[in-house]
């Protein structure tokens, strides 16, 4: 996948960025894989066209199957639109936890962040519909 990536950016003389792996928190490593999925959506998207780049010559219904999926998912806009906002949700959850997590949390601020990110997640359900049974599970945390 990566060589048909970079091939397909090479063709559009542009450069494709390294699809990355997970990052030191299980939510850095998701936001590092969305950001990488996005810089990379147009080379994905023109990629997964090339069916004859994306399966052997003889697949099996396996694969057929497979590379059906995953063109349906990269050709999808709803996709993408999901992708950006879990992206600036995460980047606002990944803000907090890396401030809780360093060598000098501060108690005091724990209302302060979880306030926060509570009221900036609220700012991104109001856009999208999905995030919000995401949302009210953080308000509920926040609350206990």
């Amino acid at each position: 996948m990566v060589g048909l990536l970079q091939s397909t950016a090479k063709k559009s003389n542009q450069q494709a960025a390294a699809l990355q792996l997970p990052g030191q928190t299980r939510w850095q490593g998701k936001l590092y894989t969305l950001n990488s999925n996005i810089f990379n959506k147009t080379h994905m998207q023109q990629a997964i066209l090339d069916k004859k780049s994306c399966l052997s010559e003889k697949p099996d219904a396996d694969a057929r199957n497979k590379y059906s999926e995953m063109r349906e998912i990269i050709l999808d806009k709803n996709y993408w639109t999901k992708t950006l906002d879990l992206q600036a949700f995460l980047k606002s959850f990944l803000q907090v936890t890396l401030a809780l997590e360093s060598d000098k949390p501060k108690l005091s601020c724990l209302y302060i962040y979880y306030t926060w990110l509570l009221n900036h997640s609220a700012t991104l359900v109001s856009t999208s519909s999905w995030l919000s049974s995401l949302a009210s599970n953080v308000d509920e945390l926040i609350r206990k």
